[in-house]
């Protein structure tokens, strides 16, 4: 019973001692952002892309949206649109779960599926 308590001991001795010199080497962020500047994505990123989508469809102060944004190297094929479409008619049918109030997708129509769906770069 003894062996227990001192190995409970020592593993509490080594994870102190751990996160000591983990405290003392970790680098100074203040002085790095200040040395290399503010990290920012670049603007071809996806994430960007998806920000700027959002802000576009903002409506209001009270309201939020959600911009899902599905990638693929290739052009998107049937398949992988059938999937989203899928996807969208999953997220419909529990809308109220979600407190989700308008959906926009490719399959409001073909007005709607030339603003978003992107051409391939």
């Amino acid at each position: 019973m003894n062996w227990i308590r001192r190995d409970y001991v020592a593993t509490i001795i080594i994870w102190l001692f751990l996160t000591v010199v983990s405290v003392v080497t970790l680098p100074d962020i203040s002085a790095l952002i200040r040395q290399k500047g503010q990290v920012t994505l670049p603007v071809t990123s996806e994430s960007f892309q998806a920000y700027k989508l959002n802000k576009q469809m903002q409506t209001g102060k009270n309201s939020s949206s959600v911009v899902i944004v599905y990638h693929k190297k290739s052009k998107l094929n049937q398949e992988d649109q059938r999937k989203i479409n899928n996807r969208v008619k999953q997220l419909a049918r529990q809308k109220k779960n979600y407190q989700v109030t308008k959906i926009t997708s490719t399959l409001n129509g073909k007005e709607v599926a030339k603003q978003v769906i992107s051409r391939k770069r």
